[in-house]
């Protein structure tokens, strides 16, 4: 999903499923619901760390947009693996509605 936006802030939503048989939709209209403008959805394993979809987003995220996914399996594994995210995130500056926070549907983490 290559997007092309402009300076304005985005809510970037990211959905996933760890099989072909799962449905995203619930996860989509969540999204939809709670602001996302752009909305990545991809059907790959949780186990794995390279997500390309996920990654494209974390790619493409730039300072003031707000990521946003529905549950905190699809943005991380692990504690350490959600941190680490965190922290890149806080360096390219990109920001919630509260600071620095990834939104988990509308409650931030």
């Amino acid at each position: 999903m290559n997007v092309k936006r402009g300076t304005e802030i985005t809510v970037c939503g990211y959905a996933r499923a760890s099989t072909i048989g799962q449905e995203l939709e619930a996860q989509v209209q969540m999204l939809e619901q709670n602001g996302a403008s752009v909305i990545y959805k991809e059907k790959f394993t949780g186990t794995k760390t390279g997500r390309p979809l996920f990654n494209e987003l974390l790619n493409v995220l730039k300072e003031g947009d707000t990521p946003m996914v529905t549950k905190l399996d699809c943005f991380a594994r692990s504690a350490s693996q959600g941190s680490d995210l965190i922290k890149d995130l806080i360096s390219k500056e990109v920001k919630g509605r509260r600071g620095a926070d990834i939104e988990v549907g509308y409650h931030p983490i």
